[in-house]
Parts: structure tokens; C-alpha cells; sequence
């Protein structure tokens, strides 16, 4: 696979893929070494795909598939906003695309992953991007879009070729929007955190799509540019890592869902570094809540969800090795504990 920066001599980075051992993909071998996405706590908290392949549209009052969903809102002031994008008409395209699924997500972790403004420190990656006007650091190029689809483990033949166009297309008129103050944010230079209270905030992820195509009408190549406030906020002291070998292996979106969550809440409070809470070996939260943050839905089959996404985890990922309870908490709530056994 081949992920190349779109950037000029001029241009304050200019690396090339793969930018470290943290930052490379599927060798010819088969064979996979450290990979890593960068992403703010909140994204992590907060559901930025929908683990189900339907959703009740708020609109609509309809189960709806996601590809058709138009809106979604957590109960706890996060919102995910499809727009409807006319232009998009004129160049042959669908006008709308929906909610963003497991599979997306994916997609957008690994084109991010190659991005070189997260292997430098803070206060030097938000000075660069907030000066980067044209995107030169911000734009990331598949030339390899077989071997990008096989670094997210899936297959790669033309009707995933297809999704992935429509992943990015989603990306890019998606409105991320925080209220209530349930964004956390860091203003401050490297080493100084500052707490920043918001009302609202509305994030973009994606500012630019280019599809290069051949001779033959078939997509050669895509140059992908990120938004800058979603860089930003994905470069602050609230940053975790997460380890997309791990993710990208996971078969359930339950289970995907449910590691970022787990993430946040048992990695190390030091952005930018993959190391355990020591101190926390035991993480509480009602069922309900849970549920949210995971974007599903409570029913009958919770417990059994949780229970199977947490075995798959262990599975996949040693060093997160976790055990699940269900206890009674105040006023009849179900309580879900996880329990890590083992710390390495």
C-alpha cells in the first residue's frame, strides 16, 4: 500500500510513507508491525459510527438503514448531522450519504494514522496546521487503493472499492456538533492544559476529495484533506493512541465500538502515549450509559453484546485483558464493571 503526503519542498513536513515503525501497514508478507491512530478522548467517548446496520431516523420516526439516516443524537449533546449536498448531484454522484458505519471509521483512522503533524510535538503541529491554508500537510493520497483496502482487513474487490468512495464522501458532509459543554479541549502550548468550556461547537472531518482517475474511468488514486479544527482537536493534551491493529482485526462493530470506550477510559492520562492506567484497574458505568456511548440501542441482548464484544477483545488485543460483571446498582439500574486481570 502507498499513502503519500501532498506536499511541495515548501512545505514545513514533507516525509514520506511510511513516516516511522508506529506508521506502517500489511507487508507483502502478510505480516503487520505497530500501527497507530491518533484521536481526541471525546471521539473516543462519544459514537462517531454507528455499530448497527439501521437506526431510528429522529426525522423520519423510521428504522432506516444508515446509508439513508440523516441525523443522530446521543441524549447527551453529541450530534451527527448528514448534509444534503446538491453539488455533489452535478458531478454524478448521490446528493446524500447517510451515517457513518464501522467501516468508515476504519477508513478514516488509517488515512489519519499517515498524516506526519502527529510525530511532532503540540504546540508545533497546531502552529503548522492553523498556517497550512492550502492543506499541504493536512492531504494524505491512496495511490494504492487494493493495498489500502487490505490494511483495514477487507476485501478488495469492486464493490469495496465503491464503499470506499461513498466512506469518504460521507466523511465529507458530515457536521460533528457538541453542546452543553461536553467538549474538552486544550488551548494551551505544549505542556500547559487548559480546560476550554464551549456551549456548542460544530467540527468538520474532511474539507477536500480528489478522485484521480485513468484512461479507463476507473479511480487510480484519492487525495484526501482533512479539516483543520478536526486535526487540531485530534492533536491536543486529550489525545489518546489507538492501536488500529487491534481494530482493524475486530469483527464485531460492537467490539470496535466498545474498544474505543475502553480505551479512553483505561489508557494513561498522558496524550499521545499507548500506556495503562496503573491506578484504575476497574472501570464502572450504568448499563444505560454504556449503551449510548456505544450508539446502540438497550434491549434483551445487551449483556450478551457486551459479553461477546469482550471476549473478542481479549482475543485480539493481550494486553487488555478484561473480565465483565452485571451487578444491581441504586433504583433497580444495572451496573456494567470491567475488570482488568492482567497488566502488561
Amino acid at each position: 500500500m502507498s499513502l503519500l503526503p501532498t506536499s511541495s519542498v515548501k512545505a514545513p513536513l514533507v516525509p514520506c510513507a511510511p513516516y516511522s515503525e508506529n506508521y506502517t501497514t500489511l507487508t507483502k508478507k502478510g505480516h503487520t508491525k505497530s500501527s497507530v491512530a491518533q484521536t481526541n478522548i471525546n471521539f473516543l467517548d462519544k459514537p462517531l459510527f454507528i455499530p448497527s446496520r439501521t437506526l431510528v431516523d429522529p426525522i423520519t420516526g423510521a428504522k432506516t438503514k444508515l446509508d439513508q439516516c440523516r441525523y443522530y443524537n446521543d441524549g447527551n449533546g453529541f450530534e451527527i448531522q448528514a448534509m444534503v449536498n446538491t453539488d455533489l448531484e452535478a458531478q454524478g454522484f448521490k446528493s446524500f450519504f447517510g451515517l457513518p458505519s464501522f467501516f468508515d471509521k476504519k477508513v478514516l483512522y488509517m488515512l489519519g494514522a499517515h498524516l506526519p503533524v502527529f510525530d511532532v510535538d503540540l504546540a508545533t503541529a497546531k502552529e503548522l496546521l492553523t498556517a497550512d491554508k492550502d492543506g499541504l500537510i493536512r492531504t494524505v493520497e491512496i495511490t494504492n487503493i487494493r493495498g489500502f483496502l487490505r490494511s483495514i482487513g477487507t476485501s478488495t474487490c469492486g464493490k469495496q472499492v465503491l464503499h470506499l468512495k461513498e466512506a469518504l464522501l460521507r466523511w465529507k458532509n458530515l457536521i460533528l456538533s457538541f453542546h452543553n459543554n461536553s467538549l474538552t479541549v486544550s488551548n494551551g502550548k505544549d505542556g500547559e492544559v487548559v480546560r476550554t468550556t464551549v456551549e456548542s461547537k460544530r467540527i468538520e472531518v474532511l474539507d477536500r476529495i480528489e478522485f484521480i482517475e485513468a484512461r479507463n474511468g476507473k479511480i487510480q488514486s484519492i487525495k484526501v484533506t482533512f479539516n483543520t479544527n478536526f486535526l487540531i482537536c485530534n492533536n491536543d493534551k486529550f489525545s489518546r493512541r489507538v492501536s488500529l491493529d487491534v481494530f482493524c482485526s475486530l469483527s464485531r462493530p460492537t467490539a470496535a465500538r466498545l474498544y474505543e470506550i475502553l480505551s479512553k477510559n483505561f489508557w494513561g492520562t498522558s496524550g499521545r502515549k499507548m500506556c495503562r492506567r496503573t491506578q484504575a484497574p476497574k472501570w464502572s458505568i450504568n448499563l444505560t450509559n454504556l449503551v449510548a456511548k456505544m450508539g446502540s440501542k438497550l434491549d434483551r441482548n445487551a449483556k450478551s453484546t457486551i459479553t461477546k464484544a469482550i471476549q473478542e477483545i481479549n482475543e485480539k488485543d493481550p494486553s487488555m485483558l478484561l473480565r465483565v460483571d452485571f451487578r444491581s446498582g441504586a433504583e433497580g439500574q444495572i451496573v456494567v464493571d470491567f475488570i482488568r486481570y492482567k497488566i502488561t
